[in-house]
């Protein structure tokens, strides 16, 4: 080896040197590799595998030889890199191990098994060694070689995979001309083991599709909730009339009372509170950021100012652009400041450049007029044209003139309807005029640009340009980020005279107060509508449905206990989208429209119904669905949003992170690099991150395709689903309608589950649907099999957990986990079991005195919840063991005797009460204190009823949540806490209420 060579070796990190290096050894040692086969392992080490390893980029530093494996000896190389090992090295003289192969190996990968096979027991022998080797040190890849030839093997298996299974690289002998070096530096250089390429190639080549899976929704029917038909017409009307634009001309009441200044979130925290503050994209350059309080700003040193120049108003969808600079205008022509009109161009003018702009011109003629009328008078008009009529007149004999004043007259209307007959000019002259008079200045606002096709907006742009430099006019354009985008491709939102504000959204919680109390203030509000309104027949009726609307939407979102998790759903969904929280609200309260306070299962479940039958897309994601189906990999946007969200500094997050960090972390995960770019692509379409490089419009993320260079951040909607809506129960159950099962059983389980319930759900509501569904034990299966996957999906490498932010996203997806597991973990009949392991009684109190003792309304829920935990019902009647237990509950046999007054007693319209009572006696003595009403339903339809005195379910359902029935003394409600799941029983003294319901006494059991 020469000293030059020796000097160099340490740089030789590009492809190009190591294969110059590797020639070099084979020119060295190539021809006379015979004469190595008597030195021993040792010295094959130094002379070749140290100079490969060497010549691939490696220090020999990293190589950390004769490291121990438990008690089964020492690795030869342990290759690492900032404490990360990669693989071994299991090196063996030249000559030994690989000897000739029984045919010839023309592939680079193989089955491990054909290896074997091919080679013999001596190189079955090393494998078994390096496999040894990988499982007590968790590096999973294992290179094996005699310094001329070198076998890479995955050691450790993906999944219940044999190692035989596995497929592994053959490089052929790098001493001779049969090798394959473009795939050894490929797989083992430095530069690419850091970029996680080893682990890559190894997904692709050992990770094949499951065999079997199959989602619920398949072998489900879609269930189609029922909204309160009754209420519906008029939650229709109540949204229209007050959760709607308020920029028109009849809403100047509701404009001045409703309007929201401030962009604050102080109701939200963390992560939330921080990404949902609303910034200027970096695409939009040069923005000046401004909020709905800075309104004054918009044209506050325009006043008798002419020279023109025109506005753009950008911001999210629905962030209120037009409502921003209607309350700009509106208030600004009270106050005498300015002159202004707005001209709306929702309609598209089609044709080319000189028919579009004409058209235009005589819209504002149009509207100038109508906005002004004086500035058409004909005095005025020759106030305005003063200098052209003077020259004209001096054309004339002076004589002629004075002899003929009608002739005069008749020449100068002529004159001034020639003056008058060019839009553009005409609109030029007076404008200035107006302005110099009156010393204000005049503002155009062209509203609805951004709803036209590209080509429109652009040529409307063009306009707007000419307009203000001919008029010396602000011209005024709203424009949504996503028209800007797009705008940057036509070259037309240039360098033009023009200012960029990008709005900030305004402060949802205020918009929605503000809108309440304007329904209650109503009568004394001023609304010019309320005189068509009161015409109506059904006024008096409408008006009370509103005041009980808006209470709901009160106490759902503002004052109850929940209202800070419900309004940060909400918040979350609609991402400075104003609009699409109004929209949300009306969805959400059309499906609930009987229920006094929505719960937040109730919301979630109302958000993750599609809204939009065409698109099929829910508002609220399924974090857990796959990329690829048929792959398991249920975790990884779960991983990627907690590596955005908590394992990188917000700064960092902010800015995005690159498309290349998400795959590096994903390797490591044994994720293919297809699983990870179509995660990243359907979470931009799912509103879950925010590509940096694009706008966040639901309408142009629906087809977001991913590119190289895109950097992301998450969304509201990530940081609420992963902090809080993946812990409520009801999440689980309907996430798990669309969930790939691979496993058959599970899948099995979670059908069985749903079919004590899908009868009863055909005629449900939302609300009553939400009940049955969180008293199943659908979201106990979803979870239970979401927890033994992750198993699965663990970190390649154990030594990967030593990187902060392999630990970080580990950690927290354990606390993922345990709320996982605290949510799913204690079904009813074990809640049973442990509620009568206790030897404290509930005291016996009389029910007349019990009656007279009751606590204010509300406030027995809350006591009998408490008292469940503190306190254990034992029963009375039943002293078996619990195999005796288990063997009552499941028999068919009745035990308690149906009274006599049945008959009667379901003929009447108050039959439910009493029949609940017995239903849950029955329950009671076969030794189950607290069941779902599905049960309760189940045992009614068993022994009571028939096919003439049929009971809904879902009346059951409805009767044992109203108030009514769950401050009866003798019912026990408890809250589960998954999901607000509700289990009912009896208290311990029922058998006094028995006679007092059926008027008989109870038979001793």
């Amino acid at each position: 080896m020469t000293k030059k060579y020796k000097r160099e070796r340490k740089s030789l990190k590009t492809r190009e040197s190591a294969f110059e290096a590797i020639t070099h050894l084979k020119t060295q040692y190539g021809e006379r590799a015979s004469e190595l086969n008597s030195e021993n392992e040792a010295k094959t080490r130094l002379l070749l595998v140290d100079e490969i390893l060497i010549s691939l980029g490696w220090d020999s530093k990293d190589f950390n030889p004769e490291q121990p494996a438990g008690a089964i000896g020492y690795t030869d190389y342990k290759m690492t890199h900032n404490e990360i090992s990669h693989f071994i090295v299991e090196a063996k003289k030249v000559g030994h191990t690989f000897g000739n192969p029984r045919n010839g190996l023309r592939r680079v990968d193989y089955p491990l098994s054909y290896i074997r096979s091919q080679f013999g027991q001596s190189i079955s022998d090393v494998i078994e060694q390096a496999e040894a080797y990988c499982v007590q040190t968790g590096i999973p890849f294992a290179v094996i070689t005699n310094g001329c030839e070198w076998l890479l093997v995955q050691a450790i298996p993906f999944d219940n995979q044999s190692s035989d299974e596995l497929k592994c690289v053959y490089f052929g002998n790098l001493l001779s001309d049969i090798s394959n070096f473009d795939l050894l530096w490929e797989l083992l250089s430095k530069e690419n083991i850091v970029n996680n390429s080893l682990e890559q190639y190894f997904s692709d080549l050992n990770s094949s599709p499951s065999e079997y899976y199959s989602t619920p929704s398949q072998c489900l029917e879609e269930i189609n909730w029922a909204p309160s038909f009754t209420s519906e017409k008029y939650i229709q009307d109540f949204y229209e009339r007050f959760f709607d634009e308020i920029v028109d001309p009849a809403r100047r009441k509701m404009l001045e009372a409703c309007f929201v200044s401030n962009t604050r979130l102080d109701q939200y925290q963390g992560d939330l509170k921080r990404i949902l503050k609303d910034t200027a994209p970096s695409y939009i350059e040069d923005a000046r950021e401004i909020s709905p309080e800075d309104y004054k700003d918009l044209i506050a040193n325009s006043s008798g100012d002419q020279k023109g120049r025109v506005i753009l108003v950008t911001g999210s969808v629905g962030s209120g652009k037009t409502t921003l600079v209607t309350k700009v205008l509106v208030e600004a022509r009270q106050n005498n400041h300015i002159m202004c009109l707005t001209v709306d161009l929702i309609d598209e003018i089609s044709g080319n450049l000189d028919v579009f702009t004409q058209s235009l011109w005589k819209d504002i003629v149009q509207k100038w007029n109508e906005e002004y009328a004086d500035a058409n008078k004909y005095e005025t008009l020759k106030e305005i044209f003063g200098r052209e009529l003077k020259t004209f007149r001096e054309k004339f004999n002076s004589k002629l003139l004075e002899a003929s004043e009608a002739f005069w007259l008749e020449k100068e209307a002529d004159k001034i309807n020639e003056l008058t007959s060019s839009p553009e000019d005409f609109i030029a002259r007076s404008w200035r005029y107006f302005s110099s008079k009156n010393n204000k200045s005049i503002v155009v606002f062209l509203d609805n640009i951004d709803r036209a096709s590209d080509e429109y907006q652009k040529q409307v742009y063009a306009f707007a340009n000419k307009l203000s430099r001919k008029t010396g006019a602000t011209v005024i354009i709203t424009m949504r980020e996503v028209t800007y985008f797009r705008a940057q491709d036509f070259d037309f939102a240039d360098v033009r005279s023009h200012t960029v504000f990008h709005l900030q959204t305004p402060d949802l919680v205020q918009i929605l107060s503000k809108r309440i109390k304007y329904i209650g203030d109503l009568l004394d509000s001023g609304d010019h509508r309320l005189r068509k309104w009161r015409q109506q027949d059904n006024w008096e009726e409408f008006y009370t449905k509103s005041l009980k609307y808006s209470e709901v939407l009160k106490k759902t979102l503002l004052t109850s206990q929940d209202a800070s998790k419900s309004m940060s759903i909400f918040a979350a969904v609609s991402w400075h989208n104003v609009r699409y929280f109004l929209r949300s609200l009306k969805r959400v309260h059309s499906l609930l429209s009987d229920s006094e306070c929505w719960t937040v299962p109730e919301i979630a479940a109302a958000l993750m119904i599609p809204a939009n039958p065409v698109e099929n897309q829910p508002s609220l994601a399924n974090l857990y669905i796959p990329p690829f189906k048929e792959h398991k990999c249920y975790f990884i946007k779960i991983r990627i949003l907690l590596m955005l969200i908590y394992a990188r500094p917000s700064s960092e997050t902010q800015r995005g992170v690159g498309l290349k960090s998400i795959l590096n972390l994903t390797r490591m995960y044994r994720y293919q690099d297809k699983w990870s770019r179509r995660a990243v692509q359907d979470m931009v379409k799912q509103r879950l991150l925010e590509c940096i490089q694009v706008p966040t419009e639901a309408t142009y993320t629906k087809s977001y395709v991913l590119e190289e260079n895109h950097s992301f951040r998450p969304s509201p909607l990530a940081v609420t689903l992963i902090d809080q809506i993946q812990y409520n129960y009801i999440y689980f159950c309907m996430a798990g309608n669309d969930l790939p099962f691979h496993s058959q059983s599970a899948l099995e389980s979670f059908l069985e589950s749903f079919k004590v319930v899908v009868d009863l759900l055909e005629k449900a509501t939302l609300e009553e649907g939400v009940s049955l569904i969180s008293e199943t034990d659908i979201g106990k299966t979803v979870g239970q099999y979401l927890i033994d996957s992750l198993q699965h999906e663990q970190p390649l490498n154990k030594e990967a957990l030593k990187i902060p932010e392999i630990f970080i996203i580990e950690d927290k997806l354990n606390t993922i986990k345990e709320g996982i597991s605290r949510l799913i973990g204690i079904p009813h009949s074990e809640l049973n079991a442990k509620l009568g392991d206790s030897d404290t009684k509930r005291s016996s109190i009389s029910p007349k005195s019990r009656k007279r003792t009751r606590k204010r309304k509300g406030d027995e829920e809350k006591e009998g919840q408490l008292s469940l935990l503190k306190e254990c019902y034992i029963s009375d009647e039943i002293n078996s063991d619990h195999a005796d237990k288990l063997s009552l509950k499941n028999s068919n046999k009745r035990l308690l005797q149906v009274p006599s007054s049945m008959d009667k007693i379901k003929k009447s319209s108050t039959r439910l009460e009493p029949m609940i009572f017995w239903a849950l006696a029955e329950i009671r003595v076969k030794g189950e204190k607290l069941v779902p009403a599905v049960e309760v339903e189940k045992t009614i339809s068993q022994y009571l009823t028939d096919d003439h005195s049929k009971v809904e379910a879902t009346n059951i359902a409805r009767k044992l949540r109203s108030k009514t029935m769950q401050n009866k003394p003798w019912l026990i409600v408890y809250r589960t806490g998954k999901g607000d799941k509700k289990l009912y029983g009896l208290s311990d003294d029922w058998k006094f209420y028995w006679e007092e319901i059926f008027e008989e006494k109870l038979i001793d059991l």
